[in-house]
């Protein structure tokens, strides 16, 4: 009886929102802290130029990615796709960085 009521829970449309809520604010975050980090490495200018440039657009990114979080249709599409071009972001940068 328990269980049941749990499944039914995570379908629920207050769980569902506020999770896309969650993903938004911290996976939007986190996916643009990482982007701001690794296009300040990359960005072919002075170091304060290219961490300008990039934290510029860090306000972009962010909101792309928070619009992005609501126009997809699947909750798991969403999550799935924030990890894995957070991670291969994550990834690109300790190698550029020399960290790996």
């Amino acid at each position: 009886m328990f269980i049941s009521h749990i499944g039914t829970w995570f379908k629920s449309a207050p769980f569902l929102v506020c999770s896309r809520f969650f993903a938004a604010i911290v996976g939007g975050y986190v996916f643009s802290a990482i982007a701001v980090s690794l296009l300040a490495a990359v960005v072919p200018l002075p170091k304060t130029d290219s961490v300008l440039l990039a934290v510029s657009l860090s306000i972009l990114v962010y909101a792309c990615v928070f619009i992005w979080v609501f126009s997809v249709r699947k909750l798991q599409k969403v999550y799935g796709l924030l990890i894995l071009l957070g991670t291969c972001q994550a990834v690109l940068l300790a190698f550029i960085k020399g960290w790996l």
